[in-house]
């Protein structure tokens, strides 16, 4: 029993020096050190004997720790089995007992309890539970315990959400950045949408959170919404990230500039070869970027179909989102040359519209195809430009495009960043993160 009281003395004298990092460090991981002394220890002492070692320890002037402690101990005597099903119930269980301290209490003079003493503690418990549940869930896909993690994770951010004081940015970011992991890896994201309009007044105000909180939320959040195809939402959020991440990561930083990437480039918004070169992602993107702006389909085509690049795609989750969106992009650009064109041949007069017929012949010869590309087609393809707002006019029957009367360039043709980041942005988070 002696090491299990050096455990919970250490606890008294942390939570002494308000030393909250070292606290949490009662919570000793199969990495650690002393961790297989504490199993063996625990495996040979009564349930009885530990349950009062524990009741003797007061954090915070409150139980709530040592129940969790007391369950944490418990996860110890099962691990000695090594069954991965009932380790990760075991885990789950601590996560549901955490639930006590998140919620909010008041103090004799009114004031909020604060649970900054417990958040270390909380992450690393619940870092610790995915990895288990991810663990038990490889061995026996049947088990689906990261459903319940994500159920409990789920309701212990619903539980900090309600809390008024601003150890509330700190636990809804982290616990919310874990929420959309989870359902990446389970691939259950019809309750994200929701979850995350809920806490969307946390979302505004993260810069009062931690800067590992912020950097994990935005990138899971923008990870998501790009796999969404919402690229205007998922700017924002991986230019945060990547913003954030120290340089000193460039590992972690490398893999959220890829993201980024998928989500800026669909919105025009293109990295100096250099830099791409820098992190070592230029023989992917840069005959993308080429193509799009040359409005050439066919080298868009290879650049994202061909085998290599459309596996190294995949792997990472751009596919789809690249081939539906670069095509707008191209799509744009083959009509503002167009428009250029006829600005250089009109000798200094106004170009206010554009035929069908030439815009036809325009986009055969960028898909290098005869037929397909008829004047419905064409319309319904300028249709969906104009109504998206990339070119500023409307549609003339089945004859031609007029553009805005007396406009500038890029009054008839706005940016892409500046057209679809703002319209998805208010139209999914009801703020502006921009």
């Amino acid at each position: 029993m002696a090491l299990l009281r050096q455990v919970l003395e250490f606890a008294r004298n942390a939570n002494q020096r308000r030393d909250y990092a070292s606290l949490a460090m009662v919570f000793v991981l199969p990495s650690e050190t002393s961790f297989n002394e504490l199993v063996v220890e625990v495996q040979r002492l009564p349930e009885a004997a530990l349950d009062r070692e524990v009741a003797t320890l007061q954090i915070n002037d409150g139980q709530e720790f040592a129940e969790v402690l007391r369950r944490y101990l418990r996860f110890l005597r099962i691990y000695a089995t090594q069954d991965w099903g009932n380790m990760a119930r075991s885990m789950i269980e601590i996560i549901k007992s955490c639930a006590s301290i998140l919620k909010p209490k008041q103090t004799e003079n009114r004031q909020v309890e604060s649970i900054a003493w417990f958040m270390p503690s909380l992450k690393k418990l619940c870092l610790s539970a995915i990895a288990i549940c991810t663990v038990a869930d490889e061995k026996n896909p049947r088990a689906l315990t990261r459903g319940n993690a994500f159920a409990e994770l789920r309701s212990l951010l619903g539980i900090s959400n309600l809390r008024p004081d601003k150890d509330k940015h700190t636990a809804v970011l982290f616990l919310a950045g874990q929420i959309v992991r989870v359902s990446l890896q389970l691939d259950v994201q019809g309750a994200l949408a929701h979850t995350l309009r809920q806490i969307s007044g946390v979302v505004s105000q993260m810069e009062l959170a931690p800067q590992a909180d912020r950097l994990r939320f935005c990138y899971w959040a923008g990870r998501w919404h790009l796999l969404e195809h919402r690229v205007g939402v998922a700017y924002p959020l991986l230019k945060t990230a990547f913003s954030i991440c120290p340089n000193r990561m460039m590992k972690h930083k490398r893999s959220i500039f890829r993201q980024l990437l998928g989500a800026a480039i669909p919105l025009g918004i293109f990295p100096h070869p250099t830099l791409l070169k820098a992190f070592g992602l230029h023989t992917y993107f840069v005959p993308l970027i080429r193509a799009m702006k040359a409005g050439d389909a066919i080298a868009l085509a290879l650049a994202i179909d061909s085998q290599e690049p459309r596996d190294w795609f995949r792997r990472y989750g751009l596919h789809t989102v690249l081939k539906e969106k670069c095509c707008i992009v191209v799509w744009r650009n083959l009509v503002y040359k167009t428009y250029t064109f006829l600005e250089e041949n009109y000798n200094g007069r106004s170009v206010d519209s554009i035929p069908f017929s030439l815009l036809g012949r325009v986009f055969r010869l960028s898909y290098d195809v005869d037929d397909g590309w008829d004047q419905l087609r064409i319309q319904s393809v300028i249709m969906s430009l104009v109504s998206q707002g990339y070119i500023i006019g409307r549609v003339e029957g089945f004859q031609s495009l007029s553009l805005r009367p007396n406009g500038t360039r890029r009054e008839r043709f706005p940016n892409f960043s500046s057209v679809r980041q703002t319209y998805q942005v208010q139209a999914i988070w009801g703020v502006n993160l921009k």
